[in-house]
């Protein structure tokens, strides 16, 4: 006797109503039993397949594979169906396949797996073959399979998903499984395949299965899948809940009454007249434990009332709400619906757009295209599948040139889906008429807003009667959706671009809107930049950053308008915030815009503040004539003004100009004059700097005679601005001076000391997240990497500077590229490995790709 565990495919058949054939023709069936034990046989073994034990006419059969189980049973109801049987004896075979791991025993199987198939059986009739979850999970060639949902089956505790499988001369319909107990759930069938939110789902399922809590509210805005996803959720969970998962839609109930009415018709309830639905429902739910999946409640009157008393009246029902508001009942489980992300867009639109055009694939070609379209579509799932229709006639480029209608793009007229379903604009609608008159007010005018906003600046941008009620009643309805870490409302751009339509239906109203938002951000950006090389630097800059669009947004309404100092001082301010984060060809196309947009009466100062910009972004482009002639401009306007600062700041820029022009003795006169202004100012920050420039023209003057002393000047300035900047907590500053000794150690040959200057440099402009500043330090740091025998990391870091360089459009890019083409030879790297690694940082954070530049070499 021998005993080992196991995984086999059994396939049990028996013939359906034998033993009233036998009573009433046992000649015929003498015959036709023969010829139906040697057709099984014959098809079992094809497949390789052994019968190990037959009980009657009952055969129970075991496979290695479940496909060679699944194809012996449809080749099987072939041949018997093909058979002529010996009149009037008609033979009907039932089948049932499961899988799973089961002991062994001379030649003989034990185990749940076994009970399993022989209880699944006793519920088929004549000519099906049923299918266990188990199998259906474990196929890997396509067969045609019906899914006929989850049932109990007889004395065993978990319930069953059964598939039916479908074979050339199958019955179109068969009757109800022979079941005592009915079938577990009604989700309907979907006909596409579900698409992404396996991180979501996977977390929802477990909260909503633990049961400790009994109610879940599944919100998003229209358009985002809260259907769809709660379905899938359902079939997650049907095992959890031995009283099944009952799906309900609730879209044209509009009363309490509709809902109940639809609830007993979803759950198969038999009214009877002695007492009212209600009640009815409430009894047969009392000692359930199921979970009920109630979709689209947002518009039913007193909706939140009704399932508070379902979960107040019954001891185990679990609720499961999709709403595009939520219910603001206790104990309610808020899960919001997030946008897809890009991979999961991406997957949607290739399949969906396949389904339309199947020669439709992503490929190296289109995929550019195709993630651009998805970002534009922000991950909305519905508008995803509206642009994947339109493949059947429009090429990518097309529907991407479209989009900027994307009402009348995203839409279809198929009468598969709901009329809410069919356009993007009636998603939005169905949300919109939900709304009360100030609410709608306030959402129109919150469309002003680009990239987000903080409920005080809605406060101060908008006018309704309650503003900040209004904010939340909006966001309760899922029109924008809150980020926790910035505390700011960031709304969709296809609902932005639907209230910015109802804006502009009063335009005295947009233009008063706008006017305060322009307002509101001019006001708030002069004190954030007024916060540059200060402590709160990092802070004033990303509050700068996250402003972006609203920032952009003003600049475009004053140009529309033709406010000219207006548009000009947004130029300078996204000018300035550009050139702080690195990119500086970026700013200078702000501050053309700024200088373009001045007239003859525009304010002096400003003229001032973006020629001293200008001429700063000449000084970062090497090109010392025009950065001194704006210098020279800005100076001859402030000595007029009487404004020392930008005299300085003037006098500063003169003497960067002069160093690129290598004319070191010029330089120092401007710096020497910078450096007397600011201190009669009481200016440390511009004392600082007029420090570390002067230092600069010191150390690149490499003339022979007094070369040491002079390096020894600009070390003593260059350590004197360090101290002020440290107490200053400049962290650009010493940024700038750290590089600098960084530089003259280099030079000296300090290479140790170098590096550790280059490496807190880093730090700061890590924190600053200056692109350009980044590379540049990184691409120091690979210099001095190959000359302390890390040329390995020396490449790495090279590679990582001219990827951050070339996004930044810095002018560095080209000559750090020499240099990592130098340095690759010599570390022995081939381009395809360069390659390689650049594919392996293009979706790293800054951050990241700094940590893995300075990896130890292996």
């Amino acid at each position: 006797m021998t005993s080992a565990l196991q995984t086999r495919t059994f396939l049990f058949t028996d013939i359906e109503g034998s033993t009233k054939l036998w009573e009433a023709y046992p000649e015929a069936m003498r015959v036709a039993l023969a010829r139906h034990d040697s057709l099984l046989r014959e098809v079992i073994a094809a497949h390789r397949g052994h019968v190990f034990k037959t009980i009657g006419d009952a055969f129970c059969a075991a496979f290695n594979t479940p496909i060679e189980a699944a194809e012996a049973a449809q080749d099987a109801q072939q041949a018997l169906a093909s058979e002529v049987w010996p009149n009037p004896v008609v033979i009907k075979v039932r089948m049932a396949i499961h899988t799973g791991s089961v002991e062994v025993r001379d030649n003989d199987y034990f185990g749940p797996p076994v009970n399993r198939v022989a209880r699944l059986l006793a519920t088929a009739h004549g000519q099906q073959v049923l299918l266990s979850s188990g199998t259906h999970g474990l196929l890997t060639t396509p067969l045609t399979l019906d899914d006929l949902g989850i049932y109990h089956l007889k004395d065993i505790s978990q319930p069953e998903h059964v598939f039916l499988l479908r074979y050339p001369s199958c019955p179109a319909s068969f009757p109800p499984l022979r079941t005592q107990t009915v079938m577990i759930h009604n989700q309907p069938q979907q006909l596409s395949a579900f698409v992404g939110r396996e991180k979501e789902i996977e977390e929802w399922r477990a909260m909503i299965g633990e049961k400790t809590r009994r109610l879940f509210t599944l919100t998003s805005f229209g358009g985002l899948g809260k259907t769809r996803t709660a379905l899938r959720i359902g079939e997650e969970l049907v095992r959890t809940f031995p009283d099944g998962v009952w799906w309900c839609d609730l879209e044209q109930a509009t009363t309490t009454n509709e809902a109940i009415d639809r609830l007993a018709l979803a759950l198969h309830l038999t009214i009877q007249p002695s007492s009212s639905i209600k009640e009815q429902l409430f009894r047969h739910l009392k000692t359930h434990d199921s979970l009920l999946i109630l979709d689209n409640v947002e518009q039913v009157s007193g909706g939140p009332l009704l399932i508070r008393d379902l979960l107040t009246e019954t001891q185990n029902l679990v609720c499961l709400v999709t709403s595009r508001r939520t219910l603001e009942l206790r104990g309610e489980v808020v899960l919001e619906l997030p946008p897809l992300s890009e991979r999961e867009s991406l997957d949607l639109f290739v399949r969906r757009a396949s389904e339309g055009r199947p020669d439709f694939s992503l490929t190296n070609e289109n995929r550019t295209e195709v993630r651009e379209l998805c970002r534009r579509l922000e991950g909305v799932p519905l508008a995803i599948e509206l642009a994947a229709t339109r493949i059947v006639g429009m090429s990518l480029g097309q529907i991407l040139q479209r989009l900027s209608e994307r009402f009348r793009l995203l839409q279809t007229r198929s009468q598969e889906l709901n009329e809410r379903q069919r356009a993007l604009r009636g998603a939005i609608d169905w949300s919109y008429n939900l709304l009360s008159d100030d609410d709608r007010m306030v959402l129109a005018q919150l469309s002003v807003f680009v990239g987000g906003f903080t409920l005080e600046e809605a406060e101060e941008v908008c006018e309704a009667f309650d503003v900040f009620e209004s904010v939340l009643e909006l966001r309760k309805h899922s029109f924008f959706r809150l980020e926790p870490e910035t505390q700011r409302f960031v709304m969709l751009d296809s609902i932005r671009e639907y209230a910015q339509e109802k804006l502009e239906q009063s335009p005295d109203q947009g233009g008063a809107t706008r006017s305060r938002h322009a307002q509101s951000y001019l006001a708030l950006s002069r004190a954030r930049i007024a916060q540059v090389r200060t402590p709160t630097e990092v802070q004033a800059l990303t509050e700068l950053q996250r402003g972006e669009g609203n920032l952009q947004a003003a600049y475009d309404w004053a140009q529309r308008t033709q406010q000219r100092d207006l548009a000009a001082e947004f130029c300078w301010i996204l000018g300035v915030l550009r050139q702080r984060q690195g990119f500086s060809r970026s700013a200078v196309e702000r501050i053309e815009a700024g200088l373009a947009a001045l007239g003859p009466s525009s304010p002096l100062v400003l003229k001032g503040r973006l020629l001293l910009e200008r001429a700063g972004l000449h000084y970062d482009f090497n090109e010392p004539e025009a950065c001194a002639t704006y210098a020279d401009q800005a100076l001859t306007l402030f000595i007029a003004l009487g404004d020392e600062r930008g005299q300085a700041q003037a006098e500063n820029l003169w003497g960067q100009a002069c160093v690129l022009q290598r004319d070191f003795l010029q330089a120092t006169t401007h710096f020497t004059h910078a450096q007397r202004l600011f201190t009669q100012l009481g200016d440390q920050i511009g004392v600082a700097i007029a420090l570390n420039n002067h230092a600069l023209a010191l150390r690149r003057d490499t003339a022979p005679q007094g070369l040491a002393a002079r390096r020894e000047q600009a070390e003593q300035l260059l350590t004197e601005a360090l101290q002020l900047r440290r107490a200053l907590e400049d962290r650009r500053g010493l940024a700038e001076t750290l590089n600098n000794l960084g530089v003259l150690a280099f030079e000296q040959e300090r290479y140790a000391i170098s590096w550790d200057y280059y490496r807190e440099a880093l730090t700061f402009e890590l924190e600053l997240h200056n692109r350009r500043g980044i590379g540049v330090t990184l691409a120091n740091l690979g210099e001095v990497a190959a000359l302390l025998d890390q040329p390995e990391q020396g490449v790495r870091l090279l590679i990582a500077a001219v990827q951050i360089l070339e996004e930044a459009a810095s002018p560095h890019a080209s000559g750090v590229a020499g240099m990592l083409a130098a340095q690759r030879d010599e570390a022995g790297w081939s381009p395809e490995q360069v390659t390689h690694a650049q594919n392996e940082l293009q979706n790293l954070t800054l951050p990241s790709r700094c940590g893995w530049a300075l990896q130890e070499s292996e």
